[in-house]
């Protein structure tokens, strides 16, 4: 992977999450409203956790394209560095 490549994966990572929150919004929007009494109510429940998840989810997959961010730029500072070092002895110039 070129370094150049960890945007894309960061990006790719931004609109994953955003789809994950869609679902969570759908998920919570799409309960059935034919159960009734207790049935009802646990259902409502899972289904709010679950959006929940979904929501926790998105939050962390944007936290993990703000790491590739880093780590794109910490490799970019650190390039520089290995010019100085020969190869051949594995030791700095």
């Amino acid at each position: 992977m070129d370094i150049g490549d960890t945007e894309a994966v960061a990006l790719r990572l931004e609109r994953c999450a955003e789809c994950v929150e869609v679902h969570a919004s759908r998920t919570r929007l799409s309960t059935s409203t034919t159960w009734r009494g207790g049935a009802g109510e646990l259902h409502r429940q899972r289904v709010a956790a679950h959006a929940e998840d979904l929501v926790a989810l998105a939050h962390r997959v944007r936290q993990i394209a703000s790491r590739v961010r880093e780590l794109d730029a910490t490799a970019a500072s650190r390039i520089p560095l290995l010019e100085d070092i020969d190869v051949g002895t594995g030791r700095w110039r």
